[in-house]
């Protein structure tokens, strides 16, 4: 797949990467061959940092709002419906209808999974996105089922969630930016002005396109982190969130219990030790001590249940060399710069003054946006019939 912008000249890009209590914000731009030019990151942007440094235009084309796990939550949910007319051809009302149905029955136990993942109390959830893929009639996969007959309709709804507080918060970015058309304000028949997605689901999909089901990726945090998995469903796929009880600090605390010293001083050691320049003696002792802390990370993903291909997705770089194979898993860095070869993206990752991780985490919203069909007439109709659940309407916010 290959990006393409209808020839514009120029086409610019807001990210927002949006965590439980801070947003970030990055900006940048394709020009008309598809070379992407940096343009400002700024971390923790505050309302005074809106107003006065001008961190983003109003003129700005393309808006994206990519959630961290600790702020949004993606439920996939497969849908299978007998139709009562099999002879007649699949109407827009019909699925419209059956698509509602769907949702009815299932939106109060998202909300609860969503509420437990986010820590909150499940009155505080709200919908924020919608889309349906993945649909079969008679167990044949079709783009789209309108017009056929089928006695069976199957489909795999994606419903994105996030909390009240979260919701506030980007709808105060963008009324302190001046810009006017707040997420999902689209009219029926209008492209939605913003894409709302969740980061490690983004990063799934993007993944997907050079890699084979079934997929795990491993979001790693100071002292805990996020695995995300995806594997082949009937309809779909099933993905699943994993809190992992390891993190980056597994590595400097013992460290730090070795030789009692301060944190600070373990982090500059460890820093030391990624990079090589330690002694042979020194750095021999160390990857004997730091053996532990890596053991750990493997006994949590059989934990969880975790086989096939994984990746890990780090601030900071891990004391291991990949790949990595431990019986029935292969664990690797991220491949980024395939990714973005298969995306027809020029990126050189030197020019711009961010680590591979955090670009990854940025881009992969974006590419995901743009082979997302949830602007289909189908997906409309979805929002529409939706918003007796609240801001995935739009006009509620």
């Amino acid at each position: 797949m290959t990006l393409r912008f209808f020839g514009a000249p120029k086409t610019s890009f807001l990210v927002l990467e949006v965590f439980k209590d801070r947003t970030n914000a990055l900006t940048f731009y394709l020009d008309s061959e598809n070379n992407a030019i940096f343009g400002k990151f700024r971390e923790n942007i505050s309302i005074q940092d809106i107003k006065t440094k001008k961190i983003f235009r109003r003129s700005v084309k393309n808006m994206i709002i990519a959630a961290d796990f600790s702020a949004a939550y993606t439920a996939l949910v497969p849908i299978k419906a007998e139709r009562d007319n099999p002879t007649e051809p699949l109407s827009g009302t019909e699925l419209e209808n059956l698509l509602a149905q769907a949702v009815g029955k299932t939106f109060n136990q998202c909300r609860l999974v969503a509420a437990r993942e986010l820590g909150v109390d499940d009155l505080n959830i709200v919908l924020v996105n919608s889309r349906v893929v993945n649909f079969k009639l008679d167990g044949h996969r079709v783009l789209n089922p309108l017009g056929f007959q089928a006695d069976e309709v199957e489909a795999v709804l994606e419903l994105t969630l996030t909390t009240r507080e979260v919701l506030e918060r980007i709808q105060a970015i963008f009324r302190s930016s001046g810009i006017e058309r707040f997420l999902g304000e689209a009219a029926e028949n209008e492209r939605q002005p913003f894409f709302f997605t969740e980061i490690s689901r983004s990063a799934l999909l993007v993944l997907q396109r050079v890699r084979d089901l079934p997929l795990g990726l491993v979001f790693v945090g100071r002292e805990e982190s996020m695995l995300a998995t995806a594997q082949k469903a009937a309809v779909g796929e099933i993905i699943h969130r994993v809190r992992l009880r390891w993190g980056q600090e597994s590595f400097l605390d013992v460290i730090r219990k070795e030789w009692t010293i301060t944190p600070e001083i373990a982090e500059k050691i460890y820093k030391l030790y990624i990079r090589g320049d330690l002694s042979p003696k020194v750095n021999g002792f160390l990857r004997r001590l730091l053996e532990p802390p890596r053991d750990w990370l493997w006994q949590e993903l059989a934990r969880a249940k975790c086989f096939g291909r994984i990746f890990l997705a780090s601030p900071d770089e891990l004391p291991f060399t990949f790949p990595v194979r431990k019986k029935n898993l292969v664990a690797d860095l991220p491949p980024i710069e395939e990714i973005l070869r298969h995306f027809g993206l020029n990126l050189d990752l030197g020019a711009w003054p961010l680590q591979p991780y955090a670009v990854f985490r940025l881009l992969a919203p974006v590419l995901e946006s743009y082979g997302d069909k949830s602007d289909s007439t189908i997906n409309r109709w979805l929002r529409r019939r939706l918003s007796w659940l609240g801001p995935v309407r739009g006009k509620s916010l």
